[in-house]
């Protein structure tokens, strides 16, 4: 018993300042699009559609019309698009669409409105969030941090590479950056593509040890005497880039006892590879799944998050798997998979905490059609389709 409390108290102290990841539905919260807008195809010839924007969920369009090369076919469906077609769809940048995410609508009503597809979790939730105007909110946000830049004090302190370099070794840093704004204390890693997993979870030690637990040392090694200086803060949002595309984001909110906020964001539609794993069950897995989709499957890769006991299982299919199949995947994730990494995880720790998700994600040509989560936990094990970055995998009232 004393050394299952201790395994999650280490837990805690390493998962309080997890990975933020990401799926389309809330990856598009992020602004990094020119604009989320619902609108209308008017006119389709034989290589240029005219969509009329009715509704601006996200960004900002100027144009009465937008003229984007030609799609075949809408998300989810075969339908074919033709004039009069309610849709909704993700401006890239001028006169461009995202071709492998945009959606017939029921209506133009973003509160009533129902994406014509089929309904697997992902497009649930993006139609949900739709519906409650959650990308209205994220918006609002934007703007609302927009204003707050006129107002950021850039921080350069010295104690703070000393740290990155003594305490908690950071490698393969492009750069960072540390800012505040009002109550909220910000703080970005750029890492190269060259970065390791051990790099990354430094760079989430050096933000929890300095920005919110304010453990710098003062005796012996390197102290941050500016950031120290100043009154403190409420808030830490931790970033993490590499090259320009943000992987990680993660806000805490230090008044609330480093209870995290509902979103959580890390991109796992790129493969890294300091997120891909080969363990004896994972290899053992793969080897089963080729042998019995040998004629429909393309590969099988196998990523651990950033958030630390959360596995991704990414099939890439040759087509899209219809119901059945993708039950009898699940089954097989259940039965095989998830058991053999149970047992491994029981005689490393004596309890079950590796991988108490296991995020099964279905792509086909690069694009993802299917996503759920497996709750291996202990004493609990079941398949939801909430967003699996927001979820409590631990449940310490059992423990």
């Amino acid at each position: 018993m004393l050394k299952k409390a201790i395994i999650i108290l280490m837990c805690l102290s390493f998962t309080c300042i997890t990975a933020f990841a990401g799926d389309i539905p809330e990856g598009i919260m992020s602004g990094n699009q020119k604009a989320l807008f619902i609108g209308k195809l008017t006119n389709k010839n034989s290589e240029i559609y005219t969509i009329t924007p009715l509704t601006i969920m996200m960004g900002s369009i100027k144009q009465k019309e937008i003229k984007v090369s030609k799609f075949e076919k809408y998300y989810g469906t075969s339908d074919i698009p033709k004039n009069g077609d309610v849709l909704v769809a993700v401006l890239l940048e001028e006169g461009k669409i995202d071709n492998l995410w945009i959606f017939k609508a029921t209506s133009s009503d973003y509160k009533t409105l129902k994406l014509k597809s089929e309904k697997h979790n992902m497009v649930k939730r993006y139609e949900k969030y739709i519906n409650k105007g959650k990308y209205f909110e994220a918006q609002k946000r934007i703007n609302e941090k927009t204003k707050e830049q006129i107002a950021t004090e850039y921080i350069i302190d010295k104690g703070i590479d000393d740290y990155m370099k003594e305490v908690h070794p950071v490698s393969n840093l492009e750069k960072y950056q540390v800012y505040r704004m009002k109550d909220e204390m910000n703080i970005d890693y750029y890492f190269n593509k060259n970065v390791e997993r051990s790099d990354i979870a430094n760079s989430k030690n050096v933000t929890t040890e300095l920005l919110i637990w304010k453990r710098g040392m003062v005796i012996h090694g390197p102290y941050p005497s500016k950031l120290y200086s100043l009154d403190d803060w409420d808030k830490v949002n931790y970033r993490v880039y590499i090259g320009d595309r943000k992987i990680i984001e993660q806000n805490i909110d230090k008044k609330k006892s480093l209870i995290l906020k509902k979103e959580y964001f890390e991109d796992t539609d790129i493969e890294l590879p300091s997120r891909i794993i080969n363990t004896p069950e994972t290899k053992t897995f793969e080897k089963k799944l080729k042998r019995e989709y040998w004629w429909s499957m393309k590969d099988v890769v196998f990523e651990k998050s950033f958030k630390g006991n959360v596995l991704f299982v990414k099939l890439k299919t040759k087509r899209k798997y219809k119901e059945h199949e993708i039950q009898d995947i699940k089954k097989l994730i259940e039965e095989d998979l998830a058991v053999n990494l149970e047992q491994a995880s029981m005689k490393i720790y004596g309890m079950n905490m590796d991988y108490l998700g296991i995020v099964l994600q279905l792509y086909e040509k690069n694009s993802k059609y299917y996503e759920e989560t497996y709750h291996n936990g202990e004493n609990k094990k079941y398949w939801f389709s909430e967003y699996w970055g927001n979820y409590k995998y631990f449940d310490y009232s059992e423990k």
